[in-house]
C-alpha cells in the first residue's frame, strides 16, 4: 500500500470581530485526492473549544500500487483534459454556535487557520 498526505495536522481558530474566541462554533473540513478518488470528497464537522479552538488530523490516503498506476489513466480517460490532480483541503464555518449562519472564511496566520466570524445582517449590534 502506498500512502498519501492530503493534509498536515490543523488547528483551527474562530474569532468574532472583536477578535475574541467563538466558542460552539461549527467548522467543517473537506479533503480529497482528485486522482485516486473522483466522486468522492471526505468531511468532517468539528465545534470549537472555550478557547474558539478546534483541530483535525493529518489526512492520509492509502492506496494499492495497482490503483497509483490505474487510476490517473481512468481519470483522463472519463473527464479528459478537465481531469483533476493533486490533492485538496478546505476548511469552513458552518455556524456560530448560536444558530446563526457562519459567515467566516479560514486565512492563515502564524501556522494556524483563523476564522474572523461576521455576523448576518439581520442581528442587531447589541445581540453580540
Amino acid at each position: 500500500m502506498l500512502s498519501y498526505k492530503i493534509s498536515p495536522p490543523q488547528n483551527v481558530l474562530v474569532i468574532n470581530d472583536d477578535n475574541k474566541p467563538v466558542v460552539g462554533a461549527r467548522v467543517v473540513q473537506t479533503w480529497k485526492h482528485y486522482e485516486f478518488e473522483f466522486n468522492t470528497e471526505h468531511s468532517e464537522e468539528a465545534v470549537t473549544n472555550e478557547d474558539g479552538r478546534v483541530f483535525f488530523p493529518e489526512r492520509t490516503l492509502k492506496i494499492s500500487l495497482l490503483s497509483r498506476m490505474i487510476m490517473p489513466l481512468i481519470n483522463f480517460l472519463v473527464y479528459g483534459v478537465h481531469a483533476g490532480t493533486g490533492t485538496y483541503m478546505n476548511i469552513n464555518n458552518i455556524d456560530d454556535g448560536r444558530g446563526h449562519e457562519g459567515m467566516g472564511t479560514a486565512q492563515r496566520r502564524h501556522g494556524d487557520y483563523v476564522i474572523i466570524q461576521g455576523y448576518p445582517p439581520q442581528l442587531n449590534p447589541t445581540d453580540r
